[in-house]
């Protein structure tokens, strides 16, 4: 630790107390990037001192514990709505045996008239609920809660077997394995900026607009402003909403418009050629539903961390002010509704062993792309990746094998899986049959009367 202080000792008198600023000698000397001292910052409303990026990285707390909660409730609530509409097909089947008007009945009533649809839905929405208030742990990274779905996978392999009665193979073991094992490669290799993320987001509050001097208490005790950080109302008055890290700052850097218009390209894409050819793959559906998903990640983590952390953590009631909070809300009610239609009708037309896991490696790719783009969560620089972190080579090959893993996972599991008969192709192919069986039954009675009719007279005409 240097001997002399790395700024105006008289600025950090009010933190003379503060444990942090203890640890650096009262020197105010912070670590920076590749061996340099940066000056901390001492919040004089707070009196406590705070170092640029001074977590250790270990506080992984409840919000990996809801995640893992969550995320087996949201496997028992697909598997019952899957169980819905597996009812549905079995009333339409039995349906056909009794009459045209039957089927075409239990065809229209549909799986929301079972009441396991709705436990079901309720479970899922209940689930993604948490993971919303699970992204607003500021202690456990977006990229981590999405990561904890493998465990909906786990949950659902023996969900699937023991409660759906779907088949089970030995390949199916070797699938699962191979998709936790590349998303735990994904996850842990990614090359994540350790400096970037959402710390920050929203630190000049517009509701304190062009007036930031006067509210020095209301704003973050240090933000960054380019290569070095600086107090949060130096940082303010010089940037305003755009400070760097803010949403707003995000949400106009051209990387981020230029991979949202990508997404926007390829969800059309997709949708059209759905249209034209129908699905091919459960990945038809959720190929949409979770470029969706993508930006629902994006919107819940704004969302949950300016109203759990910022709102009722801090008592910051000006970020209800903020415009892009109630934005980051129209997005999550826009986006919703698009996975929950997407995913019901692929649960509709394929075993749920297969959509969990498809659904759970696109997600999971989305969710970590998307947020790591708009929060430029992701570095190729080695003095930007940890004290710990591997070469950026090493982790880009580790990250690209874990790829390679989730996709050769997908594809053990659909070997052998067959298409499950879409209802609306049971009820209009059954009913097709019963009409041709009945056309069928009327022509030979009709002959058989003309039969009969054609013999009576002979005998009559004869006697």
């Amino acid at each position: 630790m240097p001997l002399q202080p790395c700024g105006d000792p008289r600025e950090y008198a009010a933190c003379g107390t503060d444990p942090d600023f203890i640890l650096t000698n009262f020197t105010g000397c912070c670590p920076g990037r590749s061996g340099a001292w940066v000056a901390g910052v001492c919040d004089t409303c707070a009196h406590a001192f705070t170092c640029p990026n001074i977590g250790t990285g270990k506080e992984f707390k409840w919000g990996a514990a809801v995640a893992i909660t969550v995320n087996i409730g949201i496997s028992v609530g697909m598997a019952l709505q899957k169980h819905a509409h597996t009812l549905v097909e079995e009333r339409v089947k039995a349906s056909v045996q009794v009459s045209n008007e039957a089927a075409e009945a239990a065809r229209k009533k549909g799986f929301a008239a079972e009441p396991c649809w709705w436990v079901g839905f309720l479970m899922q929405i209940s689930g993604e609920i948490g993971n919303l208030v699970a992204y607003g742990d500021p202690n456990t990274p977006s990229s981590v809660v999405a990561s904890l779905g493998c465990v909906a996978v786990i949950a659902n392999s023996l969900i699937s077997v023991f409660f759906l009665g779907e088949a089970c193979k030995r390949t199916d073991a070797l699938g699962v394995v191979m998709i936790v094992v590349g998303v735990v490669l994904i996850i842990e290799y990614v090359p994540h900026d350790t400096q970037g993320g959402t710390s920050n987001l929203i630190p000049c509050p517009i509701a304190y607009s062009g007036n930031y001097s006067q509210n020095p208490c209301a704003l973050p005790a240090i933000l960054p402003d380019g290569d070095r950080y600086v107090s949060g109302v130096e940082a303010c008055n010089a940037h305003g909403l755009f400070v760097q890290g803010s949403d707003y700052w995000y949400l106009v850097q051209p990387v981020w418009l230029c991979y949202l218009a990508a997404n926007i390209l390829a969800y059309v894409g997709l949708f059209i050629a759905l249209q034209r050819h129908g699905p091919k793959h459960c990945a038809s559906y959720l190929s949409l539903a979770d470029i969706a998903g993508g930006f629902t990640v994006c919107a819940s983590v704004t969302v949950s961390t300016l109203l759990f952390n910022r709102l009722m953590g801090h008592g910051d009631w000006y970020v209800l002010a903020e415009p892009v909070f109630w934005l980051c809300v129209l997005v999550l009610g826009a986006t919703l509704p698009v996975q929950v239609n997407y995913l019901n009708k692929a649960l509709a037309e394929y075993d749920v062993s297969l959509v969990v896991p498809t659904h759970y490696v696109l997600f999971t790719l989305a969710s970590i792309g998307a947020p790591s783009v708009l929060y430029q969560e992701l570095t190729l620089d080695p003095s930007r990746l940890g004290k710990n972190a591997l070469p950026p080579g090493v982790m880009v090959l580790l990250f690209t094998i874990g790829i390679m893993l989730v996709c050769g996972g997908v594809r053990t599991l659909s070997m052998g899986r067959e298409r499950a008969v879409p209802l609306r192709e049971i009820s209009n192919d059954s009913m097709a049959g019963v009409e041709a069986i009945e056309m069928q039954e009327r022509s030979v009675r009709a002959k058989m009367q003309q039969q009969q009719n054609g013999g009576g007279g002979s005998g009559g005409s004869g006697g």
